[in-house]
């Protein structure tokens, strides 16, 4: 091979490789089971506005917010977050957006406060956290004395008919 047939097979190994199509961004706004770095890996490659919806909290306490603590203070303070990366391209990641909807039980949540709660207070955490649970309600029955029941259900069962008419239309 000449020198030549080298350098044309080059700039065409170059224009091609310019032409090489941006791969479309996902529409992913909730993570369930996710870590710190994979999220962060997500608000990059995909949208950068998420929520972190997960119904089993103790499981998100423990993978994302304990070790993404300061990756969370800097995305609630609006901050840019520098990530490096050993095995992948290092990113700058602005203007990013991130909500978190934990569900948790009062035990493990107790335990996690008990266990972390210095550090999470520390680092502001809780000031940027609305924690609230409703009134336990096991044991409970509302009994009503001599009263039967007053509800007719047949206005339901009509208007209940009628919109699965209309969904099944459509």
């Amino acid at each position: 091979m000449n020198n030549s047939t080298i350098e044309r097979a080059q700039a065409l190994l170059d224009a091609h490789l310019q032409a090489k199509p941006k791969k479309p961004k996902l529409f992913q706004l909730l993570y369930d089971d996710t870590t710190y770095p994979a999220l962060v890996q997500g608000m990059h490659q995909n949208t950068k506005n998420v929520c972190v919806s997960a119904d089993e909290g103790t499981g998100t306490l423990n993978r994302l917010v304990t070790p993404g603590l300061s990756m969370l203070n800097s995305s609630w303070s609006n901050m840019p977050l520098k990530v490096a990366r050993k095995t992948s391209d290092s990113f700058l990641l602005q203007d990013q957006r991130l909500a978190l909807l934990i569900s948790i039980q009062p035990g493990p949540f107790q335990e996690y406060r008990h266990r972390k709660s210095d550090l999470a207070k520390d680092s502001g955490l809780w000031a940027r956290m609305l924690v609230c649970g409703p009134l336990s309600t096991i044991g409970y029955r509302e009994i009503l004395p001599n009263e039967g029941h007053s509800f007719d259900p047949e206005p339901y069962r009509a208007r209940m008919k009628k919109l699965i008419k209309k969904s099944a239309n459509r």
